[in-house]
């Protein structure tokens, strides 16, 4: 009876697994199908990790971009090599010497270790970006420092100055998805520029302020109004270069128009 019971589940385990799979083969059969998709290029394959054998497949031999889906693999990566429950650490240093009326008579160092939290949109309530400077600041007072005759100095090299990989596409590069990764990201490595848009179609901009403010900067304004909803505009630059360039345009009287 003992050995009919497990039968019996194993039977209707294998019925299950084999429906979820078809469940995953039509899913995907009635995307490729679909007449919106009569032009794409779709390529699927699913597999049991258990034995390696396919779930679900649509062309899986096609090579096409992988674009954002490579984020996958890069915090599988992370999750795998440092664990879920890995914290970055920001490390602060100081060269020189602190006297008897707490004055450093030297340099700070700031080295960051890919802290991606610090000053982030995602981690800090509108208006609170700037905390973590406040609490470093207030940390290094409690220990007794009151003042730097030298500098502060942010390094950012943890992970090497390349900025963006070769063969980067232009028009990615500016845009708050293509920021380039930083051992030292702060505000998420973005600049929120806040333009203000004229009343009719080819209408110069305004950029009414941007934020964080960076000294020594220059923006090429060509960003023109236009009677089409959401953000249509580029802006372009170069790691590390002090100039970009906007163009494109931006929906009709908006009087705050935020672009990242």
């Amino acid at each position: 009876m003992k050995i009919l019971s497990y039968l019996l589940f194993f039977v209707i385990f294998q019925q299950h697994f084999i429906l979820a799979q078809n469940n995953v083969q039509d899913a995907i059969n009635a995307f490729k199908n679909n007449p919106s998709f009569s032009n794409a290029s779709i390529s699927f394959y699913a597999i049991n990790l258990e034995n390696g054998s396919s779930i679900a497949e649509l062309n899986p031999n096609l090579s096409l971009p992988p674009a954002s889906i490579t984020k996958l693999f890069s915090t599988a990566t992370a999750i795998e090599l440092l664990g879920p429950n890995y914290q970055p650490e920001t490390r602060i240093y100081y060269d020189g010497k602190l006297d008897e009326k707490g004055i450093l008579h030297g340099n700070i160092w700031i080295r960051g270790g890919g802290d991606a939290s610090l000053g982030s949109f995602y981690y800090n309530e509108n208006g609170q970006e700037n905390q973590f400077l406040k609490a470093w600041a207030d940390t290094l007072i409690k220990m007794g420092l009151k003042g730097v005759s030298g500098s502060i100095i942010a390094d950012a090299s943890e992970f090497g100055y390349a900025g963006v990989p070769d063969g980067w596409n232009w028009s990615d590069m500016g845009n708050y998805y293509g920021a380039g990764p930083s051992g030292l990201s702060i505000y998420d490595n973005m600049i929120r520029y806040n333009f203000k848009t004229g009343s009719f179609s080819g209408a110069k901009t305004e950029v009414l302020n941007m934020f964080p403010e960076v000294p020594n900067y220059t923006f090429h304004n060509y960003i023109t109004s236009a009677k089409k909803e959401g953000d249509n505009s580029y802006i372009y630059g170069a790691p590390y270069s002090l100039d970009r360039f906007g163009t494109g345009y931006l929906p009709v009287n908006s009087p705050s128009f935020v672009v990242r």
